[in-house]
């Protein structure tokens, strides 16, 4: 009688399996080395090149890049001493442990409360080796900060594009340690929310640790014609993406500074779905009939928008460096011209103010003839 064969225990087919997986794991292994097959290597090298940097090496941090930051200290600490350069201690180096040029290495802060540096290391010709960052400390700090100490001046139609300069004279910013950076600070004029014909002047300001102040102050106006104001000249959107032109409107207002958006038309067509280069124009006219000089938006759409305005900026033409002789009769010419608008608006000031005085006499005496 024959005996009936016994079926594998539920052990035995768990070694079966194990061992045909790993069978099969080693000959895939083999293939992808011995043919060297793309990506699979691509990938082995990859996880080569980003050994871990950080064990048995005190102060080094890992980085996704072929190059690494060595520190004095894991945090850097500023403490308001001398100027504030988070490179000063930081050595680089390759994978092979020589120094790398210093000089291509740049750090950038971010964050509130928790501060860190980003530091990027990329060659002079473009060639990047990636970012890492570093927690940073700042002792007896206390932030940014922007003190308005005269009166801002009133906003004409002749003052309104230049009212930074105007207002240079009326505030001061230091950037938390007492340092001076008042030239580091941005003026604008937009009208109040209630467009009751005030405008209100906003200055701000940004340190080198990312923090920002800001400050504002109401003056009047004294405008004769209406004023069209963009938010941008020129803009880069993402193909696909959508747009609306009054979306860069930042202000239109009258004479008697009353919103006039309503009245804003525009002129040219964007097609978000085709890249390319197109132009909107803006016009305003009030119901007096007066208009403002025609607005244009250049959009550029494109497929990546941080690649687009790399490429712009590298190709943007490099702005010669101007002779002493040349420099000094510019500013002259352009101290000049201030000079001739301060005049003109000094005079239009008096003829105003001489206006008021001689409706104020002629009331009087309409007052005096009627008693």
């Amino acid at each position: 009688m024959k005996k009936k064969a016994k079926k594998p225990t539920n052990k035995a087919l768990i070694v079966r399996n194990i061992i045909t997986f790993l069978a099969a794991v080693n000959l895939v292994l083999l293939f992808v080395f011995h043919y060297n097959v793309p990506g699979f290597s691509y990938l082995i090298n990859r996880i080569e090149d980003h050994r871990d940097h950080i064990e048995g090496v005190e102060g080094t941090v890992e980085a996704d890049s072929n190059v690494t930051l060595e520190y004095e200290e894991e945090t850097y600490v500023y403490k308001g001493d001398g100027a504030f350069d988070p490179t000063d201690d930081v050595t680089v180096k390759d994978q092979e442990g020589n120094e790398l040029d210093h000089a291509n290495l740049t750090a950038s802060v971010s964050g509130d409360a928790s501060k860190e540096i980003t530091y990027t290391y990329e060659t002079e010709d473009g060639q990047y080796y990636g970012s890492e960052t570093r927690p940073l400390q700042l002792d007896d700090y206390s932030g940014p900060v922007i003190v308005i100490s005269g009166d801002a001046p009133t906003i004409s139609d002749k003052n309104l594009a230049k009212i930074a300069k105007k207002c240079e004279d009326i505030y001061t910013a230091t950037d938390g340690y007492g340092n001076d950076i008042t030239d580091q600070v941005t003026v604008s004029a937009v009208p109040d929310a209630a467009y009751d014909g005030t405008f209100k002047i906003k200055f701000s300001v940004t340190n080198q640790f990312g923090d920002t102040a800001q400050s504002e102050v109401t003056t009047k106006t004294k405008f004769k014609e209406p004023h069209l104001k963009l938010t941008e000249e020129e803009i880069y959107l993402e193909r696909g993406s959508g747009f609306d032109p009054m979306t860069y409107v930042l202000y239109a207002v009258d004479a008697d500074g009353s919103d006039l958006t309503a009245l804003v038309e525009t002129d040219g067509e964007v097609d978000t779905q085709a890249v390319g280069d197109y132009t909107v124009e803006y016009d305003l006219t009030n119901d007096d009939g007066q208009s403002v000089k025609t607005k244009e938006l250049t959009v550029h759409v494109v497929n990546d928008v941080e690649e687009a305005m790399a490429e712009a900026a590298a190709a943007a033409p490099q702005e010669e460096t101007e002779t002493t002789e040349a420099a000094e009769e510019k500013t002259e010419a352009r101290t000049e011209s201030e000079e001739e608008t301060d005049s003109e608006e000094e005079a239009d000031n008096e003829d105003e103010t001489d206006s008021d005085e001689e409706a104020e006499s002629d009331e009087e005496a309409e007052s005096e003839d009627e008693e």
